[in-house]
C-alpha cells in the first residue's frame, strides 16, 4: 500500500494544530464532566449528611429537669437493690464444698429474710455426719446449728435435717 501525501507543509501544519486544538478541548471536556460529577457527589453527599444531623439532634440526650431526676431516682432504685443483693452461688459453691463425700444432699434451702440454711439429706455413717456437723461448726458461713437428736440415733443410712444460721 502507498500512500501519498499531497498537501503543503503549510496545510500539513495548520491539521496538526487544529488535531492538537481538538485533543486539548476533548481533554478539557472530559475534566468539566468530572469536577461536574464531583460536585454533584459532594452536593449530595452535604445534604444527606444534613439530614442525617437532623434526624440525630432528634434523639439528642435533653438536660430537661425532670429527665436527670428520673434518672437520678432510677440509679437509687438500683444502688438499693445492690445493697441487698446476695450471690447465691457462691454462697452454694461455699455450702457444698463442706459437704464430705458419703453425704447426699436431698433439699437445701437457703432464707435470706431469716438467715437460715435448712440442710436435709441421707449420711451413709454416723461418723460422716458428724463430719458434716464439724465441717458447718468450723466454717465461717456458720454461727449455729441446730439438729435433732433423731440425727443420731442410727448408726447408718441416717437420714438427717440441719438447720444452721448464716453468719
Amino acid at each position: 500500500m502507498i500512500r501519498l501525501n499531497l498537501l503543503s507543509e503549510k496545510e500539513k501544519e495548520q491539521i496538526k494544530k487544529d488535531m492538537l486544538a481538538a485533543e486539548v478541548a476533548n481533554s478539557v471536556l472530559a475534566i468539566f464532566v468530572v469536577v461536574v460529577l464531583i460536585a454533584i457527589v459532594f452536593f449530595f453527599g452535604q445534604k444527606y449528611l444534613n439530614y442525617r444531623i437532623e434526624n440525630m439532634a432528634k434523639y439528642a440526650p435533653t438536660t430537661d429537669e425532670n429527665a436527670v431526676d428520673e434518672i437520678n431516682k432510677k440509679m437509687g432504685q438500683i444502688i438499693e437493690l445492690q445493697k441487698d443483693y446476695l450471690k447465691w452461688s457462691v454462697l452454694l459453691k461455699d455450702v457444698i464444698a463442706l459437704v464430705p463425700e458419703n453425704i447426699k444432699i436431698n433439699s437445701l434451702e437457703l432464707s435470706k429474710e431469716n438467715k437460715k440454711i435448712m440442710l436435709y439429706g441421707l449420711a451413709e455413717s454416723r461418723a460422716d455426719y458428724l463430719k458434716l456437723e464439724d465441717n458447718l461448726r468450723n466454717s465461717a458461713l456458720v454461727a449455729d446449728i441446730k439438729s435433732p437428736v433423731s440425727n443420731l440415733l442410727r448408726r447408718n443410712n441416717i437420714d438427717f435435717s440441719i438447720e444452721a444460721t448464716m453468719k
